[in-house]
C-alpha cells in the first residue's frame, strides 16, 4: 500500500471521488472521505466538493509531487447500493484487509456493475410509489388506482430520458404536463371520483427532491455553503418545474376535456396508512438502488418516522409533530 507510486495513488483519490459523487454522497462526508484516505497514503490534501464541479489537490509532504485535477461533472444520482459496496472496499483497505489495486479493480466492477433491479421491478416500485402515497394521504382506492397506473406511465418517460438527451433535459416538467392531462381525461370521461391534483402529485412523487433537500440543508449546517447553496437550489427549482408543469397541465386538461363534477368517494380506513408506509419504502428501496442487506432499516425508519410524527402530533402541533417525525 504505502509503496505505490505518486501517480497511482492519486488516481485512486480522484476515481474514488467522481465515484462518490456520482452516488450522491454530500459535500462534507465526501471530502472528509479522500481526506482520511489520502492521509492513509501518506499524502497530503485539500478537496472543494460542489454537486457540479469537484477539485482535487494532492501533494507529497515535502512537496515533491503535486498534482490538481478540477472537473465539471453531473450532480450525483441516489444509488446507494453502490454507495455502501464503495464505503466498505474503502474501510476494508483504511483497515489493511486489501491493497490499493484490489480496491481499485473492485471500484471499477462496482461502476459498470448494473442496476441490481431490472427494469420490470423499478417499473413496477414507481407504480407502487405512487399509489402508496396516495394511501398514505388516505383519499380512495380510486386514487391509490389510478395513482399508480399514471406514475408507471411517468416511469415510461424515465426509461426514454435514458435514450433521449432532449427528454432527460425536460423531463420533470414533462411528466408533470402529461400526468395532469391524464388525470384531467380521467375524471372526465372514466372516474368522476378521483382527485385530480393529489394523483398528479402521486404520480410524480418519486421526483418531489426530499432526500437532496435534506442533503442541502445539511450540508449548510456544516458550513459547506456553496455546495449547500447550490444543492438548495436546485431542489427548489425542481419543486418550481414540477409544480409549473403540474399547473399547466391541468389547465391544458380543463381546456381540453372540461371540468367532471366530483363525486365523493367512500374514505380508506385508517389502517391503510400503515400498508402505504411499508409499501412506500419498499418501493423506495428499489428506486434508490439500495441493498437488500439495508432493506429492513429502510422500511423501520419509515415506520419510526411515521409512527414517532403521527405520536407527537398527539401532544404538539400537526407541523411540530411532523418535525419530530
Amino acid at each position: 500500500m504505502k509503496t505505490a507510486t505518486f501517480t497511482e495513488k492519486r488516481k485512486f483519490i480522484v476515481k474514488l471521488g467522481k465515484m462518490l459523487h456520482k452516488y450522491g454522497t454530500p459535500a462534507y462526508r465526501l471530502e472528509a472521505h479522500l481526506m482520511e484516505v489520502a492521509t492513509y497514503l501518506d499524502l497530503k490534501s485539500s478537496f472543494v466538493m460542489s454537486p457540479t464541479s469537484v477539485t482535487f489537490v494532492i501533494w507529497t509532504d515535502g512537496h515533491e509531487d503535486e498534482y490538481t485535477h478540477v472537473a465539471r461533472v453531473d450532480p450525483g444520482d441516489h444509488d446507494l447500493g453502490s454507495l455502501a459496496d464503495t464505503d466498505d472496499l474503502v474501510n476494508k483497505m483504511l483497515n489493511g484487509e486489501l491493497t490499493l489495486h484490489d480496491v481499485d479493480k473492485q471500484l471499477d466492477i462496482i461502476f459498470d456493475a448494473p442496476n441490481p433491479y431490472n427494469k420490470v421491478l423499478t417499473g413496477i416500485a414507481f407504480a407502487t410509489s405512487g399509489g402508496a402515497f396516495a394511501m398514505l394521504m388516505g383519499t380512495s382506492w380510486n386514487d391509490v388506482l389510478w395513482s399508480g397506473l399514471l406514475t408507471f406511465i411517468v416511469y415510461l418517460f424515465v426509461l426514454w430520458s435514458t435514450r433521449s438527451k432532449r427528454v432527460a433535459h425536460m423531463l420533470e416538467p414533462l411528466v408533470a404536463i402529461i400526468s395532469a392531462i391524464l388525470a384531467c381525461a380521467i375524471s372526465v370521461y372514466i372516474d368522476a371520483h378521483i382527485n385530480i391534483r393529489l394523483i398528479v402529485l402521486s404520480a410524480i412523487i418519486v421526483f418531489i427532491p426530499g432526500l437532496a433537500l435534506a442533503l442541502g440543508l445539511a450540508e449548510l449546517a456544516a458550513r459547506h455553503l456553496v455546495s449547500g447553496t447550490a444543492r438548495v437550489m436546485d431542489s427548489f427549482m425542481l419543486l418550481f418545474k414540477l409544480y409549473f408543469g403540474a399547473f399547466i397541465g391541468i389547465a391544458i386538461g380543463f381546456a381540453l376535456f372540461g371540468q367532471a363534477d366530483f363525486v365523493q368517494p367512500e374514505p380508506l380506513p385508517k389502517w391503510t396508512a400503515w400498508l402505504a408506509i411499508f409499501l412506500l419504502c419498499s418501493s423506495l428501496i428499489v428506486i434508490f438502488r439500495t441493498k437488500l442487506k439495508h432493506a429492513t432499516w429502510s422500511i423501520a425508519s419509515g415506520f419510526i418516522a411515521y409512527g414517532t410524527s403521527i405520536g407527537s402530533a398527539m401532544y404538539l402541533d400537526y407541523t411540530l409533530g411532523t418535525f419530530v417525525g
